[in-house]
Formats: structure tokens, C-alpha cells, sequence
């Protein structure tokens, strides 16, 4: 398993290829009308960093048109012929390579080294990519949507599997959409695999756009959540419910949560920081009463400031009745300010509910000949202040 970091840098490696390889690679880049689109490009390594530290290479296409920005998915570098990540992690070096596809090959050319890489590419289109499609009665794609569908790589095989999983046949609309969102052969072999077969090419974007891919299908199952209905994985996605969290929750002792359960207590605020945090402040508590503590506001934050005011090892009971009346550290400090320190958590909820505080004590006490109990500031406000 590998976890995904941010690309490290390769803008001097992107400005040294587009300054010095951009002449080279256009130079040779055949005749086009004049009303044609350029079908050219750029390439970039992506670096991911495996649980071991290792490192993992990934090469990402894309493509600029009148503003807006194309790119394929990231495709592991193995998957790339004539590039190896000895070259990649090597010294800087100038590099082609080609990448053929159906639709059509990415003829690249830039250079890599020091775990980066950049470039320029030619994509070369396959006049027969457009006849093919015309002859299976879904159209002739124009350039730019055979661009588009080269960089998604939309394959014959893609299409053969949309017909053997019985989706309906897609008009090139469609099928340059499925395109665009990242739907390919390899997210319908993995989704069909685990049983997932949507009734509409809508609900097949909807999954790949919310997250609801392979990968995540098989850590939840990992975890002991399998074969579940579509509804509930993608409300568990929405909801930030991950194989992380599922395996953090477990660790806290949260051993037998349905999904629903955990995609509760995630939309609550119940994270794994809250749930930590709580547990090393000594409230190791059922995930209902978590809840119920978080939505009333309290947090560590909240636990601390009042240890830190002298009052420790309060029960969830007590601390949610002292939240829900607004006694959090910064009133205790108003009123030790004024001189009330060391109250009892009642007296000062009593207090509170009368609407006495550090500012209220201060400016009776002022106009008195000495501080006045607690008892008596209550009584002196609920008359109107000094009025009685």
C-alpha cells in the first residue's frame, strides 16, 4: 500500500525542457491545416512515497485548449514503455519515449532525473480510431474529441467491455464524458469485479466523481464491509468514512460500529484527533456519549481549560450541564479575576443562569465597601444592581 505526497518539485527540469527541448520537438511535428487544433502537450513525473519511504513514479498527460486544462489519469510508470524509474531517480538526462494508444500514440520527449521528470509530447491521432467508432454506429469523433478520448485512453477494449456488462451503447457525447471523468477499462474491470454494475452511464460518472473507485471499494471490504449497496457506499465516501478511519475507530475500541454507525459519528465531528484526544484526557466513553459530547462543544480544548482552572476529572454529565450554560475556562478566568476563585462548579452554574459575570462582580463590587459574596452579587443583580 502507498500513500500519495505532494509532487516534489520539477519546475527547473519543466523550464530548462520547454526552453531548450520545445524548439526540437515542435520542429518535427507534421503539417497540419490550418484550421486544425494542435494535438501537443505536456508530461510530467508524479512522485508517491509507499508506506516503506520508497518511492513511486507516475507520469501524468495533459492537454491546454483556449484556457482549459485536459489531463489523463496518472498512470504508473510501469505502464510506460521506454521510461524506467532507474532514469527517473537517476542523474538528469534527456529522454523519448512513446506511448501508443487506440486512439492514438504520445510520441514524448523531455528530460528526467532526481526522482522528476517534464516534457513536451506529440500525440499522433489514429485515422482509424475514427472509423472504428463510426463502424460500432457510436460516430466519428472530430480532433479535439479524439484528443480527448486518447488522453483518457479509450480503448476498443473499453468498449467491449461496456457491451459484455450490457451498458447501453454510447453515443460519442457519452462517450467522451465517461472519458473526461476517468472512466475507463480498468475502473469497470475493478468496480464489476466486487459486483458493480450501474443502471445508467449517469450513476457510473456519479461513482467515479464522489471517489467510489476500486481501491476504496477493497479497503472498506478489507475492514468487514462488503457487498454493500451502492447508496451506502457512496453516503459512506461523501462522508469522509475511509479504511483509515474504520481502522483508527477499531483501535480506539470501536469494534463492532455498523457503517451507518461510523458515517454518524464522522458527520458529528467525532474524527480520530477527537477521539484520541478525548481518550488520553481519561474519557474513554461509549461512542454515543462522544457524540452527545461533541455536539454540545465539548472538546479537549474545553476539558483543559477547565484542568487548568482547578476543576479535574469531571463526569461527561458535568461537563455537558456546565457547556450547555456557557461556564467555559474564559468565564471561570473572568470571575477569578474579579475575585471568585475556587467556586464550586454549581455555585458558578447558579451564577451564570443569573447572568452574573467577571464584568458584572467587578462593577457591583466597586460601589461597595467590601466584595460581596456570590449569594449577594446573585441578589444585587436579579434586583436591577445596586437598587435594593
Amino acid at each position: 500500500m502507498s500513500t500519495r505526497t505532494s509532487p516534489r518539485s520539477h519546475a527547473a527540469l519543466v523550464a530548462g525542457t520547454l526552453l531548450l527541448g520545445a524548439a526540437g520537438v515542435l520542429h518535427a511535428l507534421p503539417a497540419r491545416a490550418a484550421g486544425d487544433r494542435p494535438a501537443t502537450g505536456t508530461w510530467a513525473i508524479e512522485t508517491w512515497t509507499r508506506d516503506d519511504s520508497t518511492s513511486a513514479y507516475w507520469l501524468e498527460l495533459t492537454w491546454h485548449r483556449d484556457g482549459t486544462q485536459w489531463s489523463s489519469r496518472s498512470v504508473p510508470l510501469a505502464r510506460v514503455p521506454g521510461l524506467s524509474p532507474a532514469e527517473v531517480s537517476g542523474a538528469p538526462a534527456t529522454v523519448h519515449f512513446e506511448i501508443p494508444r487506440d486512439a492514438g500514440t504520445f510520441v514524448c520527449d523531455g528530460r528526467v532525473g532526481g526522482d522528476a521528470g517534464a516534457g513536451l509530447y506529440d500525440l499522433q491521432l489514429d485515422a482509424k480510431y475514427a472509423d472504428a467508432l463510426a463502424k460500432r454506429g457510436i460516430g466519428r469523433p472530430n480532433r479535439e474529441q479524439q484528443i480527448r478520448l486518447a488522453l483518457s485512453d479509450v480503448s476498443y477494449a473499453f468498449l467491449d467491455e461496456l457491451k459484455a456488462e450490457k451498458y447501453p451503447k454510447p453515443d460519442l457525447d457519452i462517450l467522451v464524458k465517461l472519458a473526461d471523468h476517468g472512466i475507463d477499462k480498468e475502473y469497470l474491470d475493478g468496480m464489476g469485479s466486487f459486483g458493480y454494475r450501474f443502471d445508467s452511464y449517469g450513476s457510473l460518472v456519479q461513482a467515479r466523481d464522489h471517489g467510489v473507485d476500486p481501491r476504496y471499494v477493497q479497503a472498506l471490504k478489507d475492514a468487514g464491509y462488503d457487498k454493500l449497496p451502492f447508496d451506502e457506499l457512496l453516503r459512506a465516501r461523501d462522508h469522509g468514512v475511509n479504511a483509515r478511519y474504520v481502522t483508527g475507530m477499531r483501535d480506539a475500541g470501536f469494534t463492532r460500529l455498523t457503517l451507518s454507525q461510523l458515517v454518524t459519528a464522522r458527520d458529528r465531528g467525532v474524527d480520530l484527533r477527537y477521539v484520541q484526544a478525548m481518550q488520553e484526557a481519561g474519557y474513554k466513553l461509549a461512542l454515543e456519549d462522544l457524540i452527545q459530547l461533541r455536539d454540545h462543544g465539548v472538546d479537549l480544548r474545553y476539558v483543559e481549560a477547565l484542568a487548568d482552572a482547578g476543576y479535574r476529572h469531571l463526569t461527561p454529565e458535568q461537563l455537558l450541564r456546565i457547556r450547555d450554560q456557557g461556564v467555559d475556562g474564559r468565564y471561570i478566568e473572568g470571575m477569578a479575576d474579579a475575585g471568585y476563585k475556587n467556586v464550586a462548579l454549581e455555585d458558578l452554574v447558579r451564577a451564570r443562569q443569573h447572568g452574573v459575570d467577571g464584568r458584572v462582580a467587578r462593577s457591583i463590587n466597586a460601589k461597595l465597601a467590601q466584595p460581596a459574596t456570590l449569594d449577594k452579587l446573585i441578589q444585587i443583580h436579579d434586583r436591577g444592581g445596586l437598587e435594593y
